[in-house]
């Protein structure tokens, strides 16, 4: 029975359309809640049956209306699809097919399984979360109360009423309210949607990156930017995080 798989990852909320043999056919882009990542799966299921296909391979092709799926060529000249909802976005993406008659076939097995109901939620919670007295690395908000880590990757730098929903039953929490919590260069204060860059990219025909930085980050007892230059000594390493993993307590 095809499904619709959802998990947490460090681009986001990411749904699949997985067919019976459970092959993935297609994937979303990464939503920054699961609310919005379920309204994902509702947009396909409601509209991906019927949708008409715009080839966007051929000489003067038609302009189709959204909802509608559209194929072109990437950086490769391989065949790829997308498929836009009712507002223009892309929701859903297939992978690349080296024939436009493979690229249709997928297209064809979306609209026979988007119907689907059965969401299987895989993964949607946060392995390590913290509290902390955050320096953001942003010059407008300089600090925030939390950071999710998934993946190895930092997710979310944000207030601590906002990690609630990245929190399940196998997360590491750590609170650490009086310590300094310093993030590396690789941290961002949103998820990354690489996915929908990649996208971009295939369609100006570039080729596609890899984001790689994991989460580096160290806990401090003091908070090292508002010390005077003569206690900076004095502060004490809590903890340390290197790719996304602690190596010391």
């Amino acid at each position: 029975m095809s499904k619709y798989s959802a998990k947490l990852t460090w681009v986001g909320y990411v749904f699949n359309l997985v067919a019976d043999n459970n092959q993935v056919i297609a994937t979303s882009h990464g939503y920054t809640s699961k609310g919005a990542c379920l309204k994902g799966i509702e947009s396909v299921q409601t509209n991906a049956s019927l949708a008409p296909v715009e080839d966007q391979t051929v000489k003067n092709y038609e302009i189709e209306t959204n909802p509608k799926f559209e194929v072109f060529t990437d950086h490769e000249e391989k065949y790829s699809f997308r498929f836009r909802a009712q507002n223009g976005q892309i929701v859903i993406a297939g992978q690349a097919y080296k024939s436009k008659a493979a690229c249709m076939n997928g297209i064809e097995s979306v609209r026979n399984n988007a119907e689907t109901t059965d969401i299987v939620e895989e993964d949607i919670f946060a392995e390590k979360v913290i509290y902390g007295n955050v320096n953001t690395l942003d010059k407008d908000n300089t600090k925030a109360e939390a950071v999710a880590i998934v993946d190895g990757y930092i997710v979310y730098i944000g207030s601590a009423d906002g990690l609630k929903d990245y929190i399940g039953k196998e997360t590491e929490v750590l609170k650490c309210e009086n310590g300094f919590v310093l993030p590396g260069l690789a941290a961002v204060d949103k998820p990354v949607d690489a996915a929908a860059l990649n996208q971009c990219l295939k369609e100006n025909k570039l080729s596609p990156i890899t984001l790689s930085e994991k989460a580096d980050l160290v806990i401090l007892d003091k908070d090292i930017t508002a010390c005077a230059p003569e206690d900076i000594a004095e502060i004490k390493v809590l903890k340390t995080m290197v790719g996304g993993n602690w190596v010391n307590a």
